[in-house]
């Protein structure tokens, strides 16, 4: 029986609410699929569950894969949606090929067209890797671990001193950051900022992305558009979208991520606007 699920706990994540995963998945938390797999109900909560990352079967994914204690059971990952942390995530595993690095992460689930996806809401904590020799350097010896009580942060500093660098960014250099013209790009939204009732549109990406195109304030000016996130909420506005055609206005609520670079959109609540018509004599 998967652990390390919760449903959503009311208020802050206490130390208390995660002695919740000693008692297994709660049948509340979960459904059974067709293919006979475990999907987890959105809005639940991944605690403190020890796994690792691994890439994903489309370009650009990042899966989430729970340590198994029992190599019969069956095997739960969470797909893990663009934010900060995840980019944090990725640059440590990209800066250690070939070793498998155990973090714990704490999330949020969301379900999107079958798949389970998870939003980390903190910061991770290593459990265990091999910590990579430098040439010429005596490294530390196979299996030791790194502190338990690491966060990301204290990783970055360690692989600072152990392999040297980290370009912060796989996209760009510091350099090209610095010397390039300003852009769309040096607009984006603060992650975590609310987005509340927008008003805008959606539109299908070349990749098959949806994104919201926020329509233009009283100043003019709008908001360069945002990815939707994966989630029941998404599946709600296409089908909203297939029913009432392309550029359908809506009134748009939701929370703000960023990743390499762009915005993301997670959608809490849409709604249609009315107009009212105005007779005039």
């Amino acid at each position: 029986m998967p652990r390390n699920l919760c449903p959503v706990p009311t208020g802050r994540l206490h130390r208390a609410t995660v002695l919740l995963i000693a008692l297994g998945l709660r049948a509340d938390a979960a459904q059974t699929t067709d293919t006979g797999g475990t999907l987890v109900r959105e809005g639940a909560y991944i605690l403190e569950a020890s796994g690792s990352l691994h890439r994903g079967e489309q370009p650009g994914w990042w899966v989430f894969r729970i340590a198994r204690d029992d190599p019969d059971k069956e095997l739960l990952e969470f797909t893990l949606l663009p934010c900060t942390l995840l980019a944090s995530l990725e640059q440590l595993v990209e800066s250690m090929p070939g070793q498998e690095i155990v973090f714990e992460l704490t999330g949020e689930v969301f379900v999107y067209q079958g798949r389970n996806f998870l939003m980390p809401t903190h910061a991770p904590r290593l459990v265990e890797y091999v910590a990579p020799s430098r040439p010429g350097v005596l490294g530390a010896p196979a299996g030791d671990a790194a502190p338990r009580d690491g966060s990301a942060e204290t990783i970055l500093r360690d692989l600072d001193r152990s392999v040297g660098p980290i370009v912060r960014s796989p996209r760009k250099s510091t350099a090209a950051a610095t010397s390039r013209p300003h852009t769309a790009s040096d607009r984006l939204v603060a992650p975590g900022s609310l987005v509340l009732w927008r008003h805008g549109w959606m539109v299908r990406e070349p990749d098959g992305a949806w994104s919201y195109v926020f329509g233009a304030d009283a100043t003019g000016l709008s908001d360069p558009p945002m990815v939707l996130l994966p989630c029941r909420m998404l599946e709600d506005l296409q089908r909203h979208a297939r029913r009432s055609g392309p550029r359908t206005p809506l009134l748009v609520s939701g929370r703000v991520y960023r990743y390499h670079g762009r915005n993301y959109l997670l959608p809490t609540m849409f709604r249609i606007p009315r107009y009212r018509t105005v007779l005039r004599p």
